[in-house]
């Protein structure tokens, strides 16, 4: 038994010995500079998507009895959806879905063409679009609009009856009629 203990002390012995004999060789500060720049490229990388990527949710209040939920999130990598959803006594309910490459900034709810059925314009960092929210729901082109908010470098306005166009020459009203939009000539 004490040959045995014997046998294994010195065979710990002689591995320590050897291993201490023979030290790893010194790193290569050009390897660890180029493993720190990977490493730091990534990091950059992933916080580039998170900074890049977005979330936009908006409440719009229709009557007491019904309101709507626009939620819309993305990224570049991934590109970006948004949801109308329908908030009522009965629950909810999505009414649209749809994927839109660029970021969402803002929602307005209106009835521009007095029909009691309201109609979302959505706010894209590219451009508007419009959702008409009778039965079925459509998107509706809303190029005219867009051309009109560039050229008089305007804002977009509603309240629940009308929406209208803020302009330095006046209030330009925007009507909906057969699911085609136009907007008026300036009102001083």
């Amino acid at each position: 038994m004490i040959a045995g203990f014997f046998f294994i002390f010195y065979f710990a012995i002689c591995m320590f010995l050897a291993s201490c004999s023979n030290p790893l060789p010194a790193p290569d500060p050009q390897q660890e500079q180029e493993v720190l720049m990977k490493q730091l490229a990534a990091d950059t990388s992933m916080q580039l998507a998170i900074e890049n990527s977005y979330e936009f949710r908006k409440n719009l209040v229709w009557t007491t009895q019904q309101a709507y939920d626009v939620v819309a999130g993305g990224s570049p990598s991934a590109g970006g959806r948004w949801y109308v959803l329908s908030i009522n006594k009965n629950g909810t309910d999505t009414i649209w879905r749809s994927e839109h490459p660029a970021k969402m900034t803002d929602a307005l709810l209106s009835d521009p063409d007095g029909n009691r059925t309201p109609e979302i314009f959505l706010c894209f960092k590219d451009g508007w679009q419009l959702l008409s929210l009778g039965n079925p729901p459509s998107l509706l082109p809303a190029l005219v609009l867009n051309q009109a908010l560039q050229k008089d470098s305007a804002l977009l306005k509603c309240n629940l009856n009308q929406a209208w166009i803020e302009t330095g020459k006046g209030r330009r009203l925007i009507s909906i009629q057969n699911n085609k939009l136009s907007i008026s000539s300036p009102n001083p």
